[in-house]
């Protein structure tokens, strides 16, 4: 009984041929489909990393206008614009006890400075870059509206954080002054328009 069974006989080559075209086009389609995923968790990641600046840095923001008593806007380089805050720490003390801060938009960033003693206008951009806190980068207006906006006790932040990836983030909010404002400030505010 010398007969060849069926059950015995290999793969002939079309078969092999069809098998592996199926096998490729799986792992072209499974490839793809992975490839997408990865692409949209980064733009996801890039976003919520956007917004998480955005976030902090209207956390601080709000922290500091809260306690302000006296809130002023100015323009030291075109392209720029200064936000100066003057913080009542203790309004119990007499004198009333304050620091002093400053938050400065300029180059897709936004830095901040504290003092003790009153923050005037920066010399030079690079003396910004070299003496503040950087709190954002990515950081572009929106539009024609202001980053920092300030009228009587009320501060206003606009901006877009732009992430690696993806659409940039809106970050739009008001904050205002718990503090009493005088009724003749000692500076001038200068709109950053």
């Amino acid at each position: 009984m010398r007969g060849s069974s069926s059950s015995t006989r290999g793969f002939t080559l079309i078969e092999l041929l069809v098998s592996a075209a199926l096998g490729v086009l799986v792992m072209v389609l499974v490839g793809g489909m992975l490839v997408s995923t990865l692409n949209a968790q980064s733009s996801v990641r890039a976003a919520a990393q956007s917004s998480n600046t955005g976030q902090l840095v209207a956390k601080a923001l709000t922290r500091d206008v809260r306690g302000a008593r006296d809130l002023t806007t100015a323009i030291p380089f075109a392209g720029t614009c200064l936000l100066r805050l003057t913080v009542v720490d203790n309004a119990l003390t007499a004198p009333v006890s304050v620091h002093f801060v400053a938050w400065y938009f300029g180059n897709g960033e936004i830095r901040t400075r504290r003092s003790n003693i009153a923050i005037a206008d920066p010399v030079s951009p690079a003396a910004v870059t070299t003496a503040w806190t950087l709190l954002a980068t990515g950081v572009q207006r929106s539009g024609s509206t202001p980053v920092f906006t300030a009228s009587g006790s009320q501060v206003g932040l606009t901006f877009t954080v732009a992430g690696s990836t993806g659409a940039p983030v809106l970050i739009q909010t008001t904050d205002t002054s718990r503090q009493p404002m005088p009724t003749a400030g000692p500076g001038s505010s200068t709109s950053c328009s």
